[in-house]
């Protein structure tokens, strides 16, 4: 699916590069502040941990068509 053919209320998440971060960061670009940054497996899921570490990873979907997007992603904070 290319992302100039999508359509209402579609899942889109196939067009994300490595969307489960399976492959490390291959395909997001991560701004690092400080801080360790890692992907860690368990049980075959990934996650993104960070210890201290203020980041950004981002990435781009060319060709989207005008609209509202909505993203979704489990997150846990501790202090």
């Amino acid at each position: 699916m290319a992302a100039r053919d999508l359509t209402t209320d579609q899942e889109i998440t196939n067009l994300l590069q490595n969307p489960t971060f399976q492959n490390q960061f291959q395909g997001w670009t991560l701004t690092q502040q400080r801080g360790d940054i890692t992907v860690l497996e368990t049980d075959g899921t990934c996650e993104v941990q960070s210890l201290g570490c203020e980041f950004v990873l981002e990435q781009t979907i060319a060709d989207l068509p005008d609209g509202i997007y909505e993203l979704q992603l489990d997150g846990y904070f501790a202090a």
